[in-house]
Formats: C-alpha cells, structure tokens, sequence
C-alpha cells in the first residue's frame, strides 16, 4: 500500500457569501459581546471551521427549501420560506445577513451550529449572541416574530445524554425591546466602530 498527502487545509467546501463593503453586524456584535464578558476574543474564526458551518447552515438551508419541515409546528402547518437565502439589508449604515426568511409567521429564520451544551436555554449568557442576532435581524426586515435552529454538536455533555442534537425555538419580541437592543448596537458601533449618526 502506498499513501500520499495531495492536500492539506480547509475543506474548500463553500467559501463565504460575498458580502457588502461597510460595517457589518457581525462585527459589531462580536466586539460587544466581548466587551460585556460573554466570551473571549480569540481573533479570527479557524478557517475549517468556518467552512464546516457554512456548509452545515447551506444543508439546513436547503433542506427547508425544498423539502416542507413538518416538524416545526406539526402536520397541520406546514411552513414555508422565501426562496432567497443570505438576505443582506443595510439599517442605519449597519450591514445584516439572514440566513432565511419565514413566512407564516413571518420572521428571521437563524440557523447555528455550535459546541456549547444543549443544556443552556433561550435567556441565558450563552445564547445572548444568538438571540442579539435575532433581534437586528427582526429589526432589518420588521418584525416582532424570529426563529432560532441551533444545533448542538456535543449534545448535552453527559455520558448518557444525547450526542448531537437539534432544536428549535420560536421568538416572539416587542416594540420596545427591539428599539433598546438597536440602541445598544449603534452605541457600540459609534463606540468602537466609527459609526455616526450621518451614516444612517
């Protein structure tokens, strides 16, 4: 038998969608959430794994595309979501990407693949990215309803738990409580960012 090493590297699965020149959400978020302690800054996202979860989020995607996910609300509601995916809006100079909209109830559709344990819940220090997220996504189409499917690829850690494990939670937001989380978001972007109210 012989073997030899032809590639070395990321999987090249996908490569990331092509995104505006500006200043993105995601930036801005991640700067926050580091900022208030809810994770360390580890620099740049590792490249495998950038790809693996573009690649698991594209699965997902499709998926709900083309085939009608029952499981969501049960047979009697079907759901169904807009054919575009990687919807990017700009709200007050700020660049958003949804992965999804859903139409009935219409919201944001996030998709996450993650390592934390599927112990934690909706409310908690580990999801305050996910569902900070959700809410500027509300904000960019205007909505009051989103949807987060967060995977968790370690289940709940414990030897008889689950080892990979999918769930999804239904949002419902105010009024006033997206008005305070936008606030929050351009504060940190003029902050850190160099945003200014003329960029609007």
């Amino acid at each position: 038998m012989a073997a030899q090493l032809i590639y070395s590297g990321a999987p090249r699965l996908l490569g990331e969608p092509p995104r505006s020149p500006g200043l993105h959400h995601s930036t801005i978020l991640k700067s926050y959430c580091v900022s208030q302690g809810y994770f360390k800054d580890t620099g740049p996202i590792d490249s495998v794994l950038a790809e693996v979860g573009l690649a698991y989020e594209e699965t997902i995607s499709n998926r709900l595309l083309t085939n009608q996910p029952v499981e969501i609300f049960g047979p009697d509601k079907l759901s169904s979501f807009s054919s575009m995916r990687n919807i990017e809006r700009c709200v007050d100079g700020v660049y958003i990407t949804l992965d999804l909209v859903h139409l009935d109830p219409y919201g944001p559709y996030s998709i996450k693949r993650t390592a934390i344990s599927s112990r934690n819940e909706p409310g908690s220090d580990k999801f305050v990215y996910f569902e900070m997220q959700l809410k500027s996504e509300c904000v960019a189409i205007q909505s009051l309803t989103g949807f987060l499917d967060v995977t968790f690829e370690k289940g709940n850690y414990t030897p008889d738990g689950k080892l990979y494990e999918r769930k999804i939670w239904l949002y419902e937001f105010t009024k006033e409580e997206l008005f305070v989380h936008w606030n929050v978001i351009l504060t940190e972007a003029a902050t850190k960012h160099g945003w200014t109210r003329s960029k609007r």
